[in-house]
């Protein structure tokens, strides 16, 4: 629905009783886009909050932390000035557009009585806050100050005279209490809608669809039926994040759903939500760009000692080369750049040996030796090396795959992760670190009733797998594939439920979007972690192995 005017109707109906009568005892703003008013109605304070964020932009009560700048921002000392301990009188909305009234009274330094106007004008790129002397109707002052807005229309600055925005010539549909519109094609109820304000893209299409299932005059009253007692709906999707909402369950959107009790509770819901995933997708960024730097790395590290690893696997030729030095020492003489000696290791062929001619045939012998010495003791180093950037490979790409799937607390603990094993540096050095709130594994109910639980980082899997499951559950894991660790609470788990967790281990994933994608699965008895090994790296015996494509659908009717 969006913040649309029609549900901009439905909200000014449930604010009006709580704040008509209510006095502003506190005026904050946390950031340049929002004002949050404290109202004292009945006893009760409730924090109104007024946002022209360009993706947040509406008008709630919010029950959301608080936290104003030490500074105020010049625009807070002026509304203090005039709103603070003001009483509210009404809330009004324009038409049905997305422009908000809130009807004050206040008295001034003077002891006069004053009348003000707070309006809010929710506008996309030109939304605006302004206060208005209701005496003469003038701009006391505005959040921001435009010398002429859209269009070249208004001048909005103090001391000019307020207009409201040219709005487009079209019905309030709210007044339009009836309809007498016989059966109708597409086209032309699509032309008819077009005539009212206010309606957003996802209202305009729930109107059309019902109107065309059945007569429209009884579709148009059932949908204003509907809004006058609203069943206030988020929608979420296949990932649990919030993509929509509107007053009343909307027959046109086929998505998950949740209820509220009312509309502020659903914006404020929303929003925070929305917000926390936009902070949760920001600070995830910074951590993904370092962590790709780190794996380029190491994946061309992995590269060059791959090639080291090949020459030090010739150490041999260079033991034979001083071998036959040795053997031949009198058929060499000093002063030859090359010769070509008969192969005793390998009768019928001749070895062709660089020499250096100021070195003596003895000398030259023992310089093949020293090399073949340093590639033999290099071996056992590369070896490690390459199967140490391996591990670590296979470590930042796990990682990696569940800072896609994480929310904002299981991204802190991945953040704490990453600063214990030293690939991220503490932020504020000496001074105070907050802990992240310790996240909980993700749960499913496989269709005959079985838990399932999925961690979501490396320290939840430890935890999960190592800690938390008893040794009789099962355990799933995609093959030679960085994921999260799953656990089927159950002894015997039946095909049905192990192909289910298989679904679940395939979705978080690194091959999430591939097709027959292999998961491992054992008995949680079977599964060790060797000592000085990354977070979450675990071994085990005795597995069996199936392939799954993954569904979201699927997945997402699994989980509890």
């Amino acid at each position: 629905m969006s913040f649309d005017g029609t549900l901009i109707h439905t909200l000014i109906n449930e604010l009006n009783p709580l704040l008509a009568g209510g006095r502003i005892t506190k005026i904050q703003m946390p950031s340049a886009f929002e004002i949050i008013l404290t109202i004292r109605q009945q006893r009760k304070n409730r924090n109104l909050e007024i946002s022209i964020h360009p993706e947040y932009q509406r008008v709630n009560f919010t029950k959301q932390n608080i936290s104003a700048p030490a500074r105020p921002y010049p625009f807070t000392m002026i509304l203090r000035k005039y709103l603070q301990g003001s009483l509210v009188e009404k809330v009004e909305q324009i038409g049905n557009d997305r422009i908000v009234l809130l009807h004050l009274t206040n008295i001034n330094d003077l002891g006069d009585k004053m009348k003000y106007t707070l309006v809010a004008e929710m506008l996309g790129r030109h939304a605006n806050v302004l206060i208005l002397n209701d005496n003469d109707n003038k701009i006391i002052d505005l959040l921001k100050k435009e010398n002429l807005d859209v269009k070249g229309k208004r001048v909005l600055l103090p001391g000019f005279v307020y207009e409201l925005p040219i709005l487009q010539q079209k019905l309030n549909p709210f007044e339009q209490n009836t309809l007498n519109f016989p059966r109708p094609t597409q086209i032309e109820v699509a032309e008819f809608l077009r005539y009212f304000q206010g309606f957003g893209k996802d209202t305009f299409k729930e109107l059309q669809t019902s109107m065309l299932a059945m007569d429209p005059s009884q579709a148009w009253s059932d949908f204003f039926d509907k809004l006058a007692s609203p069943h206030p709906t988020i929608y979420y999707n296949s990932e649990n994040q919030p993509v929509n909402f509107t007053a009343f369950p909307y027959q046109s959107i086929d998505l998950k759903s949740q209820s509220y009790l009312n509309l502020s509770e659903l914006l404020d819901t929303y929003y925070a939500e929305k917000s926390s995933f936009a902070r949760n997708k920001q600070a995830a960024q910074a951590i993904l760009t370092h962590l790709d730097s780190l794996l380029k790395k190491d994946h061309r590290k992995l590269l060059n000692l791959e090639k080291d690893l090949k020459k030090a696997q010739k150490a041999d030729d260079y033991r034979i080369k001083g071998d036959l030095i040795t053997i031949n020492l009198n058929e060499i003489h000093q002063g030859a750049h090359n010769v070509s000696l008969e192969n005793s290791y390998e009768p019928g062929t001749k070895v062709e040996i660089s020499l250096e001619p100021e070195l003596s045939p003895q000398r030259n012998a023992q310089k093949y030796y020293k090399k073949y010495r340093k590639l033999q003791n290099s071996l056992k180093y590369i070896d490690q090396q390459i199967k140490n950037t391996k591990a670590e490979i296979e470590y930042l790409e796990t990682v990696l795959t569940q800072i896609d799937l994480a929310d904002y607390n299981t991204l802190g603990e991945i953040r704490q992760e990453l600063i214990k094993e030293k690939y991220l540096k503490v932020q504020n050095p000496g001074g105070k670190t907050t802990r992240p709130v310790k996240s909980k594994p993700l749960e499913f109910k496989a269709t005959d009733g079985t838990k399932i639980l999925v961690g979501r980082n490396n320290l939840q899997n430890e935890r999960l797998t190592l800690r938390e499951a008893q040794k009789t559950d099962y355990w799933l894991h995609t093959k030679n594939i960085p994921g999260s660790h799953v656990v089927l609470k159950t002894a015997n788990p039946s095909e049905q439920t192990i192909y289910e967790g298989a679904m679940i281990a395939a979705f978080y994933s690194k091959s999430r979007h591939s097709a027959q994608v292999p998961v491992d699965y054992v008995p949680i008895k079977n599964i060790k972690k060797p000592n000085g090994t990354k977070p979450g790296f675990v071994i085990f015996t005795g597995q069996k192995t199936i392939s799954v494509t993954p569904e979201a659908e699927f997945v997402a009717k699994l989980k509890v």
